[in-house]
């Protein structure tokens, strides 16, 4: 399905969670069946996702988010946790790309009750790891929301594209970032700029997945490793290529990996 056809077939509403308004997309499944939960990144909202939501609809309840402006990446962390409530997910399997991989991290941390798998993908550790290829720029804070969008203008437009999927990628993400304005999109870097690392989870590491991709060029690999290291016997889900969006450039990869571990989930 083409994403012009999905956003017309699945409008994106608005769900306020301890003051924040969540953007969801929601199909819903059988009571028996699991639920799936997709976080974005920085330039992510809900429907990028349109590709997993469409074949994984009928074999799971599947809720994709638009992460909301927050400077405070523990008060988006509870916030969620306030959202599921609200959307009475009990637990989830729970997936976190980049800025949604920092999120879900701190989210299992505080809230391990609610998870039923992890998945860690594209994402850090630490923000004052050294080793970030794109660094989270130290005049965030200080730069207009208008010099920030064309940041990301910038950024996107040196962004090379190989293949047909990244050329997908450049048009949708050009898209999300027109769509979500300079000054949300600098609250996105502020919030995994000024976090604080992840702590230790209580989670075994038999319920976390880590994904990544070999060419992503926005986290590096020290950075990438760290996260393998701090989930050591977790299962890894590892792309040639893909770069940091491999739900948009190689959907069906991500599709099968969501096949394969919804289809384990342990019935209850």
């Amino acid at each position: 399905m083409k994403l012009a056809a999905f956003r017309k077939r699945h409008p994106e509403r608005q769900v306020a969670a301890s003051r924040l308004k969540w953007g969801v997309i929601e199909v819903k499944g059988k009571k028996s069946q699991p639920t799936l939960v997709l976080i974005p990144g920085t330039m992510g909202v809900a429907d990028i996702f349109w590709n997993q939501i469409v074949a994984l609809s009928g074999s799971a309840r599947i809720v994709a988010l638009t992460v909301p402006p927050a400077l405070n990446i523990l008060k988006l962390a509870d916030s969620l946790k306030v959202l599921f409530d609200k959307l009475k997910i009990e637990k989830a399997h729970l997936l976190g790309s980049s800025l949604g991989g920092f999120l879900v991290q701190h989210f299992a941390a505080r809230h391990p009750e609610r998870i039923e798998k992890l998945y860690v993908a594209n994402t850090l550790i630490d923000p004052k790891d050294k080793a970030l290829r794109v660094r989270l720029p130290g005049d965030a804070s200080k730069i207009s929301a208008k010099e920030h969008l064309a940041r990301a203008h910038a950024a996107l437009a040196g962004m090379p594209a190989p293949d047909a999927g990244f050329r997908l990628l450049k048009k949708v993400l050009k898209e999300n970032c027109d769509r979500l304005g300079g000054a949300w999109l600098k609250s996105r870097v502020l919030v995994v700029r000024e976090g604080p690392a992840v702590p230790k989870l209580k989670l075994p590491d038999s319920r976390i997945v880590v994904l990544d991709s070999a060419d992503d060029m926005v986290v590096a690999r020290p950075v990438l490793e760290a996260v393998r290291k701090r989930y050591p016997k977790a299962e890894r889900f590892h792309l040639k290529t893909g770069g940091h969006f491999p739900y948009v450039t190689r959907p069906d990869a991500y599709v099968k990996l969501f096949k394969k571990t919804l289809a384990a989930r342990k019935p209850r």
